[in-house]
This record gives C-alpha cells, sequence and structure tokens, in this order.
C-alpha cells in the first residue's frame, strides 16, 4: 500500500467534471498519467522473476481552482473523490538492450461526490477508469545506480460522451514514454533519490473534434528507509504541456493556451 498526501488528483477520471463545472474550458483537457503516482524508489526495478502488486488510494476534496495568475476562484462545488488504482507488474529476468524485460498493467476505479446547487449536477460519477498497459518495461543496475524504460498505452474503454458529467475515462488514446533513475547513499543505502522523466502523446478524442496537447512530467523524490520496513520522505513534480490543443473543437479563447502546475507533498511507504 501507498499513500501520498502529494499526489491524491486523478486527473483521468476528474478531467471531464471538472471541464462542465468550468464552464467547458479546453484547457481542462490532459493526459491520464497522475503526475506523482511514483515516488521514491519507483526506477529500481526488481531484476529477477518477481509478480507485485501495487495498490494506490487517494481521496481528493476542492472547492476552488486556480486561475493563470495564481489567484483561486469557486467552483460553485463541493467535489469529494476517492479514487483507487492496482498495479500489476511482472519482471521476467530476460534482457532485452542489456536490461531486465517485464510488463505491467493498471487498473483504475473511482467514485465521486460533489454539492452543487445545479440541479442537473448531484450525483457523481462511478466507474472504472482508463486501464494503462505497459508492454515494456526495462531495468538497468549500475552499482548504487537503477534505471528504467517504460512504455505505457491507455486504453480508452472508461465511459466518456461529450459534455456529460458522470464521465469516468477520457475518451481518448495516450502514450506515455518514461526514463529514470534512483540512486542510493550512505553506509547502509538507506537513502535514496529519484528523479524520472515522462512525455505524455495524447491522441484525438473519440467524438469530438479535440486532440488535448501533449504533456511533460517531471517527478522527483527524496527518502530514507526506515527499520527496514517504512519509506518516509519528499516528493514533487511538474507538467508542463509543450503543444497547443487543436482541432474544431478549440474555442477562440483557448487557442494557443497552454497549461502547467507543480506540486510537492511528503510520501509514506
Amino acid at each position: 500500500m501507498d499513500i501520498n498526501i502529494g499526489r491524491i488528483f486523478k486527473s483521468s477520471f476528474l478531467t471531464a467534471v471538472l471541464t462542465v463545472l468550468l464552464a467547458g474550458t479546453v484547457s481542462a483537457q490532459s493526459g491520464h498519467y497522475q503526475p506523482g503516482s511514483n515516488g521514491m524508489n519507483s526506477a529500481a526495478l526488481p531484476q529477477a522473476r518477481v509478480h507485485g502488486f501495487k495498490s494506490l488510494t487517494g481521496l481528493y476534496l476542492t472547492t476552488e481552482y486556480a486561475r493563470d495568475d495564481g489567484s483561486l476562484g469557486g467552483i460553485n462545488a463541493d467535489i469529494e473523490v476517492l479514487f483507487g488504482s492496482i498495479r500489476y507488474r511482472f519482471m521476467s529476468g530476460w534482457k532485452l538492450l542489456g536490461g531486465n524485460y517485464g510488463f505491467a498493467f493498471d487498473f483504475i476505479f473511482a467514485e465521486a461526490d460533489f454539492n452543487t446547487p445545479n440541479p442537473d449536477i448531484q450525483d457523481g460519477p462511478v466507474g472504472v477508469g482508463d486501464p494503462g498497459v505497459s508492454p515494456v518495461l526495462l531495468g538497468w543496475e549500475s552499482g548504487r545506480l537503477h534505471w528504467m524504460f517504460e512504455y505505457t498505452f491507455f486504453i480508452p474503454v472508461g465511459r466518456y460522451e461529450v459534455d456529460a458529467v458522470d464521465n469516468v475515462g477520457n475518451g481518448h488514446w495516450s502514450h506515455l514514454f518514461s526514463l529514470g533513475g534512483t540512486g542510493y547513499i550512505g553506509a547502509d543505502d538507506t537513502w535514496s533519490g529519484t528523479l524520472i522523466a515522462r512525455y505524455e502523446l495524447n491522441m484525438k478524442l473519440e467524438d469530438r473534434d479535440l486532440k488535448p496537447g501533449d504533456d511533460i512530467i517531471l517527478e522527483a523524490a527524496f527518502g530514507k528507509r526506515l527499520w527496514g520496513i517504512f519509506d518516509l520522505g519528499a516528493v514533487g513534480y511538474g507538467v508542463w504541456q509543450v503543444t497547443d490543443h487543436s482541432g474544431s473543437a478549440v474555442t477562440p479563447e483557448n487557442q494557443g493556451m497552454r497549461s502547467s502546475v507543480m506540486a510537492a507533498g511528503i510520501e509514506l511507504a
């Protein structure tokens, strides 16, 4: 079980809800990957035949959103989202490009409740989101340094309808490319630092002429293992949209607009 206070926002689930509540701005569209969902030691992959499951549970609460100038605005709603994901990973022990080959699958689910004076928006969405499949997962070791590369694609099977408030999917495919490393220091290697860079390529929405812009994601973590059981430390991330939204559904006021976000928090794993 991995509990991270700094990463309790599941963008693939909340995109449609926030889009409607914020008057349908195209800038609310985003990719599938949850920034910060991989924290300490996440680039250190097992080198033997290892099956593993990782669960993540989060609670997201908000009544406000941040404008471009940093000020806060009300969304005329009280949103509460409980979400979770289960990741299955298998490191095969087979070698590819000198690295240990593996693959992974992510199953995502969530439930939302929000109170709003709008009589048409009363029941929050419930359901299964868009799963992620990682057919290529590679890990290398070099002394105290561990390196990883991962390719993941997200399948739009979660319920999605244009302008609906109960969507649980993003309505489009996306491809995520990740490269990073974890290093260990100290006499007993209990201190660790992790840095991972990711590029998410978003595809066109299935029922709408809109292609969300691509994102560059940087994630960093630093922590210490305690009593051989727990990892405690700090995590942070930044997300920068690097290409424009495109398609006839992009409104004139959103032409050329790009979003970015940075966050930091603590992690207990």
